[in-house]
């Protein structure tokens, strides 16, 4: 992995004034986008008025409607990483672990796509788990995701031609139930020897997870998945 968990007082003052900066960037992003966004309100009122073509306001509104729906990803994205940033706990009702899921897979989407890998999410249970502490829980999810990135990437670079058809997939699931709640990220990259994979650990993901044992919870690593428990 290339992102290490801060070690010194220099590194640590180091991402707090990073987090400041995030928050002046998402709070200057979105004044442009607001912008934007009503900008293109405007240019659908407009359109409802013009004599064209009906053909052609149809193909106009389309283009419009997808300008808007990727200015509003946009701002969801840019409010999403000054959250993350400012280390703010999600509302009690976004505390469920397929949520914190969620958020944090929004603001990585982009880097599994940009190296192929699909990223499938399925949720199992309807237990009353809620996480105690989801600004942890979101950084741990963060480095599990991480090191599937990492680990998919280098085996799809490592076999080539020779890689599964489904060696590019993540499988994950967000299990709940009443005193706990598992996340497991699944791969299949044709690999049956754990000591390979086991090596990355060492860094930021192994000491994210010691403290995860600390607090009651559990992983357990193989050569084709990560299991992580968090306990209530």
């Amino acid at each position: 992995m290339n992102a290490q968990i801060p070690n010194t007082p220099e590194e640590i003052l180091r991402l707090s004034s990073l987090r400041e900066i995030l928050g002046g960037f998402s709070h200057d992003m979105n004044q442009p986008l607001h912008a934007s966004l009503m900008a293109a309100h405007i240019l659908e009122l407009k359109l409802d008025k013009l004599s064209i073509l009906a053909e052609d306001r149809r193909f106009l509104a389309e283009r419009v409607d997808i300008i808007t729906n990727h200015i509003r990803k946009a701002a969801n994205m840019v409010e999403g990483l000054r959250s993350f940033a400012k280390g703010e706990s999600p509302p009690t009702d976004r505390a469920h672990l397929a949520a914190l899921f969620a958020r944090v897979y929004s603001l990585m989407a982009r880097q599994f796509a940009a190296r192929g890998i699909t990223v499938k999410h399925r949720h199992i249970g309807s237990g009353s788990f809620t996480v105690d502490d989801p600004v942890f829980v979101e950084t741990a999810l963060t480095l599990s995701l991480a090191y599937s990135r990492d680990l998919l990437t280098k085996a799809s670079k490592r076999l080539g031609e020779n890689q599964p058809d489904d060696s590019n997939v993540l499988d994950v699931q967000t299990i709940t139930e009443n005193d706990r709640g598992v996340i497991e990220l699944a791969w299949d990259i044709g690999e049956h020897e754990p000591a390979y994979y086991l090596d990355p650990l060492a860094n930021d993901l192994h000491r994210a997870l010691q403290l995860l044992e600390q607090r009651g919870g559990s992983f357990s690593i193989s050569a084709d998945g990560l299991s992580v428990t968090f306990a209530r």
